[in-house]
């Protein structure tokens, strides 16, 4: 019931954001190949969907709410990356349509609390690692996420040693969607909230653990 209650909320916005990044632009690097037109895109979400549907079933129960958000995210995403390669897309094309898809959805919610964090906290340092201690508490929390914290004087360093992101993507051999889908939007989330983010490697990339350096921009 939850999973349909999640789906429910999520398709309209994932087929908003879709059509935004994914109408008039080029169906491949041959400019022969033509653009997205709106007919194009309807196809295109039917058959996410019907891909979704198949993924569903097998979709690993995870212990808290918002890994479970995540989790059927990223059976969304992966419905739209089977459907863009059945459209002759090669993958780094399809990835990088799902890396502005997935911004489209959270660029907007990025923005307000950036903004809001502002508004209530003057210090930038104070005001850097209480959005991402929130972050880390409440969307990326334990027990689905694990994560040790590391103490840093002038920087908020910790380290995901278990993502379940990264798991269900590398459980398809595709653990490319997630480092070049999801894992890339924290540079871009770093960017909004004036930040400076370096990590050496990703689960979803082949390592041991994801390293998140948080620093404020020079």
């Amino acid at each position: 019931m939850l999973n349909k209650i999640i789906t429910y909320i999520l398709k309209p916005v994932l087929n908003h954001a879709a059509r935004r990044v994914i109408l008039g632009r080029r169906k491949s690097t041959c400019s022969d190949e033509g653009r997205y037109s709106s007919r194009d895109v309807r196809r295109f979400q039917k058959l996410v969907w019907h891909n979704f549907r198949e993924l569903l079933p097998d979709i690993p129960q995870e212990p808290t709410f918002s890994a479970r958000v995540l989790l059927l995210s990223s059976c969304a995403s992966l419905a739209m990356y089977r459907a863009l390669v059945e459209q002759g897309l090669q993958q780094e094309q399809a990835i990088s349509i799902i890396e502005d898809t997935i911004w489209q959805m959270i660029r907007g919610s990025v923005t307000v609390s950036g903004f809001a964090a502002k508004m209530l906290i003057r210090d930038p340092q104070r005001r850097l690692k209480i959005s991402i201690r929130a972050a880390n508490r409440y969307i990326f929390s334990r027990p689905a996420f694990s994560r040790e914290d590391l103490p840093g004087e002038s920087s908020v360093d910790f380290d995901y040693v278990r993502c379940p992101i990264a798991d269900y993507f590398k459980g398809y051999d595709l653990g490319e969607i997630c480092f070049g889908a999801y894992c890339a939007q924290d540079y871009a989330i770093a960017s909004q909230w004036s930040s400076h983010l370096e990590r050496s490697g990703t689960l979803a990339g082949g390592s041991e653990r994801c390293d998140f350096r948080w620093a404020l921009r020079v």
